[in-house]
């Protein structure tokens, strides 16, 4: 959390403290893992009984907490090769992760995908496209602004409302929370 994150409700705030044992033991092994901002961002969403896809899925602390909230399935994608391995050996040790798998790339995404989670540090400027928009049902989306190339996060801002996003809040400075719900 940082000066720029949102405040949660009272609900909120007692919910994280359900998550505080785990995000301690995480948070060691990845430096964005934070399920206080989880929480504030993923809120909106009803996760239970759905399949989601984690762009930008770190050690699959995100993929946890959909898990928790009743994720049927996360098919998560990460580029940084030291996640992906942390990834397959918390996976061992929470038993909720059987439930979900790293993919190779997004060609080998699955059709029937319910949420689209992205939150890739940038990555999404180069990864949004349609396509991938119209094979989610929901999504939430992180967009970051760059610091030189607003064009690109203008029309990316485009590309999610003309698909029905609504804007939730900024996480930070940088990063602008994007949503489309059910």
């Amino acid at each position: 959390m940082n000066n720029y994150t949102p405040k949660l409700t009272l609900t909120q705030r007692l919910q994280h403290l359900k998550y505080a044992k785990l995000e301690i033991e995480l948070k060691p092994l990845c430096k964005w893992v934070d399920f206080y901002d989880y929480i504030w961002s993923y809120s909106s969403i009803d996760w239970k009984g759905k399949k989601v896809l984690d762009i930008g899925a770190d050690i699959g602390s995100s993929a946890l907490f959909y898990l928790m909230n009743g994720a049927d399935y996360v098919y998560l994608l990460e580029k940084e090769q030291e996640y992906k391995t942390t990834y397959e050996t918390i996976k061992q040790k929470y038993h909720i992760l059987k439930n979900s798998v790293m993919l190779s790339s997004l060609a080998d995404m699955p059709n029937d995908i319910n949420v689209l989670k992205m939150d890739c540090e940038g990555c999404e400027l180069s990864l949004l496209t349609e396509e991938l928009l119209n094979k989610s049902k929901e999504f939430v989306i992180g967009l970051h602004k760059p610091q030189l190339d607003d064009y690109k996060f203008e029309q990316k801002k485009r590309l999610l409302e003309k698909h029905g996003a609504k804007y939730f809040g900024n996480v930070n400075n940088e990063e602008f929370v994007w949503v489309k719900k059910a």
